[in-house]
């Protein structure tokens, strides 16, 4: 949610007319105008799909096409109509409605990647069982792939040593924790290490999945009886989010970190 990339564009002002030679008539310099005038009549995010988009009203997304057509379309032309409907918001009730609709689209993404996450390294576990996901280039063969069970433990024991851990996420990190409605020891004591961590290093954000809570309420009186800082969800450094199924066939607790386009699974 909060960490986008928002590119900063300069608008510069060409000045062609002044250095064109002065033989050069109105007539010889009107198709390169007129090619100009077509650069610069596309806006930026026309090409966005409005139906994609279906939480905003029209007049919302009108807005959004009026705001894009100045300043802001210059300086983060890929921002999306969210964001800039919430950065230009008229009113805390405006604002307030457009960072909902961001944070049920970032849940929605954040789940989604998850559930595939998992059901790839399903895949791979059941496909190539005897071989690990990427060997290094120094590695040799035989021992990237171990065919005898003694050399695939060595194997396994050396990769979990190697394992990232959450006192390994740093600044610009996202982490995502699922867990359980449900009484799970292991569970809360993965919670409370995230709040440790949550708590101790700024510069970071993790998202809480709760498995089995029918209704957002259950969710709400979930983080009260674990002690959930309210301090670290107003301020969006932790976001509280149902799992709607996505993520059922995960072993709880799981803790990821995002790694560009992929999530890696954390140590708890």
């Amino acid at each position: 949610m909060n960490a986008r990339a928002w590119m900063m564009r300069a608008a510069l002002g060409t000045g062609l007319l002044g250095m064109l030679p002065a033989v050069a008539s109105a007539s010889d310099s009107a198709p390169s105008q007129a090619r100009d005038h077509e650069d610069r009549s596309s806006t930026p995010g026309e090409h966005l799909d409005r139906s994609q988009w279906s939480e905003l009203e029209d007049e919302e997304w009108e807005r959004y096409e009026s705001l894009m057509k100045g300043p802001r379309g210059l300086w983060s032309p890929d921002l999306d109509p969210v964001w800039v409907l919430g950065i230009h918001a008229r009113s805390g009730e405006e604002r307030r409605r457009m960072a909902e609709i961001a944070v049920e689209r970032e849940r929605e993404r954040v789940s989604q990647e998850l559930a595939f996450q998992y059901a790839y390294d399903d895949a791979w576990d059941r496909l190539y069982p005897d071989e690990t996901p990427f060997a290094s280039d120094e590695t040799d063969a035989d021992e990237a792939s171990p065919r005898n069970p003694s050399q695939r433990e060595a194997s396994e024991r050396e990769a979990a040593q190697q394992e990232a851990s959450i006192e390994d996420v740093g600044p610009g990190d996202r982490v995502a924790l699922v867990t359980r409605a449900e009484a799970c020891s292991a569970c809360d004591e993965a919670l409370e290490r995230l709040i440790g961590a949550l708590s101790e290093r700024a510069g970071w954000q993790a998202d809480v999945f709760v498995l089995d809570a029918e209704s957002d309420h259950e969710v709400r009186e979930w983080a009260t009886e674990h002690q959930v800082p309210p301090q670290l969800v107003e301020t969006q450094r932790l976001t509280l989010n149902r799992d709607e199924g996505e993520l059922a066939e995960l072993e709880v607790p799981a803790l990821y970190r995002r790694d560009g386009v992929q999530w890696e699974p954390l140590a708890w």
